[in-house]
């Protein structure tokens, strides 16, 4: 989940585009901490506060209605040992941190706490993630962090402070988390007959449907590569609709390109696609509202971060076209 090339950026992009065509100009609409490597970028949807871990455990607030940097970091003096991989904020004061060893850090109104072995953490934190009560009209944001481990995953309730570990002998990823999708590693799904084949669960969220869980697989090996650095899914994207799993594509990326497969048909590498052969995926994302782009039920676009630059699609059934920007 992390951004590996060295950013000198955190920028909001605008597009100029004609209706019908497949052209579009991207251009920067404001630039933030010039020179600094970003991580990770996290912003909660009922939150105008953008939060931003930088390398060396740096961590900064931006305001995006003030513009206004807030640099938090000398908050987590106290906890400098540890080395900071992974962020997620429940509200505007809150931010907890995953750690390389075996911590969370929670910071509350300038307080820092440590979440670990004295909660009923085991294994070593490789990523972190909140999920939504409901969809993101809910009046509540998270009711629970999810942390996976390399000993499993657990469900940690920021409110009472109560964590419940699940231990597997698979690790436990976090693979993509925010207002409209949640996807993580289904450690009870390893079949030990394919190795290759890692199970995912995928939440995704409408604004007229509650939340839909499905299941896919993901490939890990040696032709798809051993370094899974990025996921992501694609619900309808027509929000007034019922999300349905055949318009679920999952993406995954890693030191040997990207990938796309359909959530319905996950299980068979027949229908996998290989896009960037040879250059490693960090992040994917994707674009709203490009309505030129698309087909009937999907107007989206990927936008991908790698360790050869920005990318972006065409379109995310038909995708055909990744043009660097």
């Amino acid at each position: 989940m992390n951004l590996i090339r060295k950013l000198t950026l955190l920028l909001l992009l605008v597009y100029k585009s004609a209706f019908g065509q497949q052209d579009v100009d991207f251009h920067v609409a404001a630039h933030y901490f010039t020179g600094k490597k970003i991580l990770k970028v996290y912003q909660n949807i009922s939150s105008p506060y953008v939060w931003v871990l930088g390398s060396y455990n740096s961590v900064y607030r931006l305001n995006t209605t003030t513009q206004q940097i807030d640099d938090l970091s000398n908050q987590f003096l106290a906890v400098a040992q540890y080395h900071f991989i992974d962020i997620a904020s429940p509200d505007d004061n809150e931010l907890i941190v995953g750690t390389d060893s075996s911590v969370v850090i929670k910071l509350s109104n300038g307080n820092t706490t440590i979440i670990g072995s004295n909660n009923g953490l085991t294994g070593n934190v490789n990523s972190i993630g909140l999920f939504l009560t409901n969809n993101y009209y809910s009046v509540g944001t998270a009711n629970y962090l999810r942390i996976g481990t390399t000993k499993g995953w657990a469900n940690y309730n920021i409110k009472t402070d109560q964590l419940t570990f699940y231990p597997d002998t698979q690790s436990g990823n976090i693979f993509e988390e925010n207002f409209r999708t949640g996807i993580f590693e289904n450690s009870a799904g390893h079949n030990s007959s394919n190795p290759d084949a890692i199970p995912i669960d995928v939440y995704t969220y409408s604004l007229v449907n509650t939340l839909t869980i499905a299941n896919g697989y993901i490939w890990r090996n040696g032709i798809y590569g051993n370094a899974l650095t990025a996921f992501y899914s694609f619900p309808n994207l027509y929000f007034d609709y019922q999300i349905d799993n055949y318009l679920i594509y999952l993406y995954w990326g890693s030191e040997n390109g990207l990938y796309e497969n359909p959530l319905t048909q996950a299980d068979n590498q027949s229908q996998i696609k290989h896009f960037l052969p040879g250059i490693r995926v960090n992040k994917i994302n994707n674009i709203l509202g490009l309505t030129s782009f698309g087909t009937q039920f999907f107007k989206s676009n990927l936008l991908i971060g790698t360790a050869n630059g920005l990318y972006f699609s065409n379109s995310t059934t038909q995708l055909t076209s990744i043009p660097r920007i």
